[in-house]
């Protein structure tokens, strides 16, 4: 079973997320994000600290697919998604991983995969060059996931919203 779980910034995508993992057998978080600057070092740090310390926490970096795989039969969060489009973009990976992932969850067939992403798309115009490019990016990603995922939430101001 494959969830999709979209939100804005500080929707309560992750809580919601992490509630859900937790109700499942043998969870494990699969962290995307390194801290590149004081902010999202504070965000990563709020966002452990809110997790519990049981959870075991898998860093994958820009090489998702491949952490996916060995974690076939286990009950996967993957937090997430945005922050790995952005390293994957940057890294010049972003066409062979991105692949990569929907063939993942394509094919995933054991255990339970939760992945959760910032929908961009209920953001303000993008001004940068290289945000516009990482909202279309990962709006594509979106849609073609949300099409292969057995359901698809929509998180705002706390409250999931069930689309799918």
């Amino acid at each position: 079973m494959v969830e999709l779980i979209l939100g804005g910034a500080a929707s309560g995508k992750s809580r919601f997320a992490v509630e859900r993992l937790l109700s499942f057998p043998h969870p494990v978080f699969l962290a995307t994000g390194k801290a590149h600057d004081l902010g999202f070092r504070e965000q990563i740090e709020a966002h452990r600290r809110e997790r519990p310390e049981h959870l075991p926490v898998v860093e994958c970096g820009v090489h998702l697919a491949a952490a996916l795989r060995s974690l076939q039969g286990t009950s996967v969060l993957v937090e997430s998604l945005d922050f790995w489009a952005f390293a994957a973009l940057d890294a010049g990976v972003w066409s062979a991983e991105s692949a990569a992932l929907m063939d993942v969850v394509e094919n995933w067939r054991q255990g339970r995969l939760l992945m959760v992403s910032q929908e961009m798309g209920l953001s303000p115009l993008v001004m940068d060059a290289g945000a516009r490019r990482l909202a279309r990016a990962l709006g594509g990603l979106h849609q073609k996931l949300a099409a292969v995922c057995q359901h698809v939430y929509l998180v705002v101001a706390g409250l999931p919203q069930t689309l799918k």
